[in-house]
């Protein structure tokens, strides 16, 4: 199975936490070492951002990807920058100062600083009114099962196999959009649904060529003979949510400024 990381386009290879204990909330988000080389054109795999504790890494990332996970944004809001923060990759491997597992927002706060260190990152935030998808309840209301049982704990998000399978559990509609909005769709996502509480649920549908191309997945255009419904019906029919086309005024980050990094 494939990890879906929620708050980050990454679906070949997501955060894996292991068992270790979280790390304290006081813990300064830095590398106690980190490397950053520009990755083998010969690798075909990623991009990824993964945990191999202790160790953060990641592959095959350009600057614009990493910033997307840093700052939790799509890609549409990160704007502005030289050509090849989108097009020059990087691996990199750091060891946090702090012992453990990073929470997700540890996670992010660890690499922000990094990159904003080692890129000499500067940016500015804004609103621009950007085309999004505002995630609202169907006509016939959810149909969702409620997770009641751990309304602390983390969400779970995982895909199938191949893509078009995706499992949900103790999801929040804020986490689900993150998801979608980081992993398959070409737009930012707003949850519109005023839906409350934690969830468990199932998608399966056939992507077309617009879905995944945050996560490197080129995607082939939808056969006419699918079994499965495109994204827009499977959401409707299986679990009574819809997708509404919207233009909102949404965050961005400009790049002011960036370097390459030396190492």
């Amino acid at each position: 199975m494939r990890t879906l990381l929620i708050g980050a386009a990454v679906v070949a290879a997501g955060v894996v936490a292991g068992a270790q204990a979280p790390v304290p909330a006081v813990a300064a988000p830095s590398f106690e070492v980190a490397t950053i080389k520009p990755s083998d054109p010969a690798r075909p795999s990623g991009p990824g951002i993964t945990m191999r504790p202790p160790d953060v890494v990641t592959f095959n990332t350009t600057l614009g990807y990493l910033m997307g996970f840093a700052y939790d944004m799509h890609a549409r809001q990160i704007v502005g920058g030289p050509p090849w923060v989108e097009t020059e990759k990087y691996d990199i491997v750091g060891r946090p100062q702090a012992a453990g597992v990073p929470s997700l927002p540890q996670f992010r706060a660890l690499l922000r600083n990094l990159i904003e260190d080692r890129f000499t990152l500067t940016t500015h935030r804004e609103k621009r009114n950007l085309p999004a998808y505002a995630l609202v309840v169907g006509s016939n209301g959810p149909k969702m099962s409620k997770n009641e049982t751990n309304p602390n704990g983390p969400p779970g998000a995982r895909g199938g196999n191949a893509p078009g399978v995706m499992f949900f559990s103790n999801a929040t509609m804020g986490d689900f959009a993150t998801v979608m909005q980081g992993n398959v769709l070409d737009r930012t996502v707003l949850d519109r649904t005023g839906l409350q509480g934690r969830f468990d649920f199932t998608l399966n549908w056939t992507p077309d060529e617009s879905q995944f191309r945050g996560t490197g997945i080129q995607m082939p255009p939808a056969p006419g003979d699918a079994k499965l419904p495109g994204l827009f019906t499977a959401i409707q029919q299986q679990i009574g949510l819809r997708f509404e086309s919207v233009t909102a005024p949404v965050e961005v980050i400009v790049i002011d400024g960036a370097e390459k990094p030396t190492n």
